[in-house]
């Protein structure tokens, strides 16, 4: 016996158009601005759409202001998982990337010479802090779950 996903009855309300796609070169813009992407090379525009529009399908009914900053997280995850996921830093490397992340979120201060995906973290942190307001509440869960998500990338990287 096979499970396909065309065997499984999601709930009707859950059968939703995604949001807009316009936001997509907006956040790539950003991307080129903080150095995440090289400018006019295919393949970092190639793999930028393909992360960030998820967002759409993520996240199908909220205003462009938070659609963008949906898109500016898939952004951050893959950029700054990509290198840790592909092997081409050694432990103690790999181990220096995660805390230097950690600061920026938890402090909200960059690193020396800061790499363009702990830029892109800022600006999140520094939004996510603007949106909240006096819900510190809210804001605390999401800098909680940034930090859980980058300190789990190492040791699950190290399951074999």
């Amino acid at each position: 016996m096979s499970l396909s996903l065309n065997d499984i009855k999601f709930p009707m309300h859950w059968n939703l158009d995604p949001n807009e796609f316009s936001y997509v070169e907006y956040v790539y813009r950003e991307g080129l601005e903080l150095g995440v992407w090289r400018p006019d090379n295919k393949r970092d525009q190639m793999a930028h759409t393909n992360v960030v529009s998820l967002s759409r399908y993520f996240w199908p009914n909220v205003d462009f202001d938070r659609l963008v900053m949906g898109g500016e997280l898939m952004l951050w995850f893959f950029t700054f998982d990509d290198g840790l996921d592909a092997g081409i830093y050694d432990d103690q490397k790999s181990l220096e990337l995660v805390r230097r992340m950690d600061i920026v979120f938890m402090d909200g201060i960059l690193p020396e010479d800061p790499t363009g995906p702990e830029k892109v973290a800022l600006r999140l942190r520094n939004k996510c802090l603007a949106m909240c307001g006096r819900r510190k509440d809210t804001f605390n869960r999401f800098i909680t779950s940034c930090v859980q998500w980058v300190d789990s990338i190492i040791p699950f990287n190290k399951v074999k």
